[in-house]
């Protein structure tokens, strides 16, 4: 059962750090319409089961998923459909330090669920 407030398909992560859905909701959709504006890949930061990153793809836009869970990203990739995997990279690891330049995204990046675990000194470096 989600806590209140979530979107009611909203799951336990399966590292226990968080909530998450394959359903996308208002503010996924909000991301998706986004990145379908941008030229360059956006990150789906604690990626977690995907709604943000499927809604993204679904746009059209090229999506780097990222989660601390291999699991996650496992089943995530595992999901996508064969047109979009070409639009999809998955990246496991801690944000920002983890990953390479091109995989922050220059600022493009969906940090909903995590954002609570972010250093200010962290998002600094992701808005670079």
């Amino acid at each position: 059962m989600a806590p209140f407030g979530l979107n009611p398909n909203a799951h336990l992560t399966v590292n226990r750090m968080g909530w998450s859905s394959e359903e996308p909701h208002e503010i996924n959709l909000a991301f998706a319409d986004f990145a379908s504006t941008c030229d360059d890949p956006v990150l789906d930061l604690g990626a977690g089961f995907g709604a943000a990153t499927f809604a993204a793809l679904r746009g059209g836009a090229r999506v780097i998923a990222n989660d601390l869970e291999p699991g996650h990203l496992e089943a995530l990739g595992a999901r996508v459909p064969l047109l979009m995997r070409d639009r999809l990279q998955l990246r496991l690891g801690r944000f920002p330090s983890d990953l390479t330049s091109p995989a922050k995204a220059s600022g493009r990046f969906m940090p909903q669920h995590v954002l609570h675990f972010l250093t200010l000194t962290e998002l600094e470096l992701a808005s670079a």
